[in-house]
């Protein structure tokens, strides 16, 4: 019954998606409206964006773990990104998980032939009423990425890494549940994108540590459709391997979709 559920929840979330992107593509093809402010004003709403991400986690008990993470983005300039996430979860109840604000610095962009750009970002995880799903205190991550080509038959790569010190608890559904050690993730992935730049595959590589408990690798596909200039969707697939003694987790399959304004 819970893996028919994922499968309605994705369902109706894909043929929102393409809805939604129906309407991007209708509003850019449109003529553009008189501009609601000079074109010096950094809250245009061609500033923002909004994206919705559902992640269904499985493990070996035959229990499920939902996540929807909500997010909203504003780009005041093309070196700064700002965003605010809400996850709700769906386990033995559903509620929404610590609010997740922070910001996104491009440090440096064409490094050299094979690095494109260098970025680092700063978020605070901000509790809620919600005990169950987070901590009581404030949480602070860290993070810096890179990206760029390789050079051969048009494939890009990308890798981060980051950190979150936890100061009482967080909600962490790789690792099972709430959680009261410090994260570590580290990610690599190589693409290719295809038809025009309409359509791109990826190969995904993911290690996390969670401190006091163990790490848990994982690996898999993803692909990413632009539905518009405004519009993309994309899916994800991660499989676990050289997980710590005690690990449950089996799967964890994606589905989002972000709209630009």
């Amino acid at each position: 019954m819970k893996n028919s559920k994922f499968v309605f929840l994705c369902g109706a979330f894909i043929a929102s998606a393409f809805t939604l992107g129906a309407y991007a593509d209708d509003q850019a093809n449109s003529a553009p409206a008189p501009a609601a402010c000079a074109n010096d004003c950094i809250f245009k709403l061609e500033n923002f964006g909004f994206s919705e991400t559902v992640k269904a986690y499985t493990f070996n008990d035959d229990s499920d773990i939902a996540q929807f993470d909500s997010t909203l983005t504003f780009t005041p300039s093309k070196n700064w990104n700002v965003h605010v996430t809400l996850p709700f979860f769906n386990a033995d109840s559903t509620s929404a998980g610590m609010l997740e604000v922070g910001a996104d610095f491009l440090v440096a962009s064409n490094l050299c032939q094979f690095v494109d750009s260098f970025s680092v970002g700063a978020d605070f995880k901000l509790p809620t009423s919600s005990a169950d799903f987070g901590g009581d205190s404030v949480n602070t991550v860290l993070s810096a990425d890179f990206a760029g080509k390789l050079g051969v038959a048009d494939l890009c790569w990308k890798a981060g890494v980051s950190n979150e010190w936890v100061t009482d608890a967080d909600y962490a559904p790789i690792f099972g549940g709430l959680v009261t050690g410090d994260i570590f993730n580290t990610n690599a992935s190589i693409g290719h994108s295809f038809g025009d730049g309409r359509f791109c595959v990826a190969a995904n590589y993911n290690y996390w540590h969670l401190e006091d408990v163990g790490s848990i690798n994982t690996i898999g596909p993803s692909m990413v459709i632009h539905v518009s200039s405004d519009f993309d969707i994309k899916f994800g697939w991660d499989i676990p391997f050289s997980e710590f003694d005690g690990s449950q987790v089996d799967d964890v399959f994606t589905v989002g979709a972000s709209l630009k304004f």
